[in-house]
């Protein structure tokens, strides 16, 4: 299908949450209570001395340099408060208990992004830059959210559970997925530098390029180029779906009250695509697949050799290219079937 060329040639991948880091990872037997860097499984919890944990050393803060090592267990439980210690390869860690890591302030079941296994129903495993080595597929277990409420699914608490919701602190984010796991969206925390950070601001990112998957203000992702031909990330409102084609033209800028213009989007080209579209083709189908959508500025992009791309407005629900997909769902204008 046309779609899945052209989005790809869109999409990117951005599965970081803060600072780019490095750092190691390993296994082994239980060793001698030695605090410090060592070869040592954060998710298997191998590798250290009795009353140890393998944890994550935060070694300079600001590059975000650190790595896996032997720390003493320490008392705090999931969800509780907790704090890192002076950065150092033998004082960096935290004060969580063994199979947790410290991140934003609170502790968090360590979980392996492509099992997430350890992980409830209402937790999705995310990777944070700096967190693990980013080579690791290790990340830790945070709430699930709906990205268009902004609601935490754990509890029901608004800004997913920001202390004040009108000034919020944390964010529901997420990214299409790109396998045949359901896309699921989480808590994190927003950056002060992302605050700000709306519908086609170019995203927060790390100085080597790219951007970071909280680069943007809660109820925006770092979706897509700017333009055909653009390096530069940008913010993309989210909005609520409605079927679009040839005839069919009343719901092009969504539902309200999750609609584009309501979030900003008010450019004359911006429509409401469906999240499915975003999605790999094997994705399992979820409440997000045909109940979110994007903000679209369609005059901004070109796909093939140059061709316009089209408006919603302008394609039948029928296949009239014979390519073996209906003109509209090639585009993401319809819920997927």
């Amino acid at each position: 299908m046309a779609r899945i060329e052209a989005s790809r040639s869109l999409l990117l991948t951005i599965p970081l949450l803060a600072l780019v880091a490095c750092g190691g990872s390993g296994g082994g037997g239980v060793k001698d209570p030695v605090v410090g860097l060592a070869d040592c499984s954060p998710l298997a919890q191998t590798g250290c001395g009795v009353g140890q944990k393998c944890a994550w050393f935060q070694i300079d803060s600001a590059s975000g340099l650190g790595g896996n090592g032997c720390a003493p267990a320490g008392g705090k439980v999931a969800g509780q408060a907790c704090t890192m210690g002076p950065d150092g390869a033998t004082t960096g860690f935290d004060d969580c208990a063994k199979g947790l890591s410290c991140v934003s302030g609170v502790c968090r079941t360590i979980c392996d992004t492509t099992t997430e296994a350890t992980c409830s129903a209402v937790q999705a495993c995310t990777r944070y830059a700096g967190l693990f080595a980013d080579s690791s597929g290790l990340g830790v277990c945070d709430p699930t959210c709906d990205p268009l409420t902004q609601v935490r699914l754990t509890d029901g608490a608004a800004a997913c559970g920001s202390p004040d919701p009108l000034a919020p602190t944390l964010g529901c984010y997420g990214f299409p997925s790109r396998d045949a796991r359901p896309t699921r969206f989480m808590c994190a925390t927003v950056p002060v530098a992302a605050a700000g950070k709306t519908h086609r601001v170019p995203a927060l990112g790390p100085a080597s390029g790219g951007a970071y998957l909280n680069g943007c203000a809660p109820g925006y992702l770092p979706l897509i180029y700017d333009s055909t031909g653009s390096t530069t990330i940008v913010c993309i409102a989210l909005c609520s779906p409605l079927p679009v084609s040839l005839g069919n033209t009343a719901g092009l800028g969504g539902q309200a009250p999750h609609t584009c213009a309501a979030a900003g989007a008010t450019g004359a080209g911006e429509e409401c695509i469906y999240w499915w579209w975003l999605e790999d083709a094997a994705t399992a189908v979820s409440t997000f697949s045909n109940g979110l959508g994007f903000c679209f500025d369609h005059t901004r992009y070109t796909y093939g050799a140059g061709v316009a791309w089209p408006s919603c407005t302008t394609l039948a629900t029928t296949d009239t290219d014979a390519n073996g997909a209906p003109d509209w769902l090639e585009f993401g204008c319809g819920p997927r079937p």
